[in-house]
């Protein structure tokens, strides 16, 4: 079972990189999901432990949505 703001962090990431491109950045999750960095990191941890996001850390907008998290997504 999925946590809704989990699933409002990862619809927020699909229809960021949709809409420009390239991942939002923390802060941009943040305001967007009303939440703050150190949520929005605890919300990443979940959807990448679930195979929804992969991450390179240390790297700015490096999250990329995996199909598993396109599929949750739509």
């Amino acid at each position: 079972m999925t946590r809704e703001p989990t699933r409002q962090v990862n619809r927020f990431i699909c229809e960021y990189i949709e809409e420009k491109g390239y991942a939002p950045s923390v802060r941009e999750i943040g305001s967007a999901c009303y939440m703050g960095s150190s949520a929005v990191m605890r919300h990443l941890d979940l959807l990448e432990a679930w195979g929804w996001i992969t991450r390179e850390i240390g790297v700015a907008r490096s999250i990329y949505t995996t199909t598993e998290g396109l599929f949750r997504h739509s």
